[in-house]
């Protein structure tokens, strides 16, 4: 009788080594998924500041932002025009739970219209976990389609035809 329980009990410390060798994997890291339908203007018409517009990724903690820089060596991709290019980190704003799109002005400081991306970011363990590069479209400024605000004086001075 005392062989069954000195076994049952060996088994019984076996199976919850297994057990928790089971239960205490480390956990693989998460993916995050790229923001979607990103896109960038020049904010107010001014070529020194760009407006960058995304929509919000759910397990985002902040976001980094991207410009495609030109580069003399060391580059791992080429631009549209065929020049030697890579993705600088430029800024990185924090993400906010509530929202479902984002957007930053960001300065460029150099007025050059190159191309603009955007990541999401999160810690993971520690470790920074950022999701591909999503590679903001340029769209125009809406164009205003009001009338510019007059007084009565202007509008008795315009000759009736």
């Amino acid at each position: 009788m005392k062989k069954v329980v000195i076994i049952a009990g060996l088994m019984l410390v076996l199976s919850g080594m297994v057990w928790a060798q089971h239960t205490c994997r480390e956990a693989a890291p998460r993916e995050l998924r790229a923001p979607s339908d990103a896109a960038v203007s020049l904010h107010q018409g001014r070529a020194d500041f760009v407006l960058l517009e995304w929509e919000a990724v759910e397990a985002a903690a902040y976001y980094r932002l991207f410009r495609e820089m030109p580069v003399r060596e060391g580059a791992d991709r080429h631009s549209e025009d065929g020049r030697l290019s890579m993705w600088v980190p430029w800024a990185s704003i924090d993400a906010v739970p509530e929202e479902q799109e984002m957007q930053t002005v960001v300065s460029t400081q150099d007025q050059l219209k190159t191309a603009w991306g955007v990541a999401a970011a999160t810690l993971d363990a520690g470790q920074e976990l950022l999701s591909p590069i999503a590679k903001a479209r340029w769209v125009r400024e809406p164009t205003p389609t009001s009338v510019a605000a007059v007084g009565w004086a202007e509008v008795k001075a315009i000759p009736a035809k």
